[in-house]
């Protein structure tokens, strides 16, 4: 990578976590990008936190030119998961009802450290189950087990 873009990337990159920042102290960062922001003590509900990331969009593609996609939950993994939904420049919302919804539509091949050939495992494994069981799928139960915690962010910034 030439210096100049490392450089470049790493100023926008420091642009974005101090927008980040300037919103939570509670900021988790994942990569120059990407970050877990705790909006617990920056909002009361669902609604607030969508206007909260609406407003972080805003100010990315004012402040640095670049889009951002945004995802708003109860918990970090399914933020993650929301903000990865609707890249570049998309918004969503798992709700705890949405939850195991979003997660039984999820391909497995989303979940980090799952390969093409673990996926294809894991789905047939799931089809075999399905066919013998009128069950619910299991990430569907999984998260019918979570208790719901007040509302996470995951933004994700890409150049758009």
């Amino acid at each position: 990578m030439d210096c100049k873009v490392y450089f470049t990337r790493r100023a926008v990159s420091a642009q974005i976590m101090t927008i980040f920042k300037s919103i939570t102290s509670l900021v988790e960062p994942l990569s120059l990008d990407e970050a877990y922001l705790d909006l617990t003590s920056c909002v009361s509900d669902f609604p607030e936190a969508v206007q909260l990331a609406r407003t972080i969009k805003k100010r990315i593609r004012e402040e640095t030119g670049l889009t951002a996609s945004a995802g708003v939950s109860f918990n970090k993994l399914l933020s993650k998961l929301a903000s990865d939904a609707h890249k570049p420049d998309g918004l969503t919302v798992i709700s705890p009802e949405q939850a195991p919804a979003f997660l039984e539509a999820l391909s497995i091949d989303k979940f980090v450290g799952v390969g093409k050939v673990t996926a294809t495992k894991l789905r047939e494994l799931g089809d075999s189950t399905r066919n013998r069981s009128q069950t619910p799928g299991r990430a569907a139960s999984a998260c019918s087990a979570w208790e719901a915690q007040e509302p996470a962010l995951s933004l994700c910034a890409r150049g758009g």
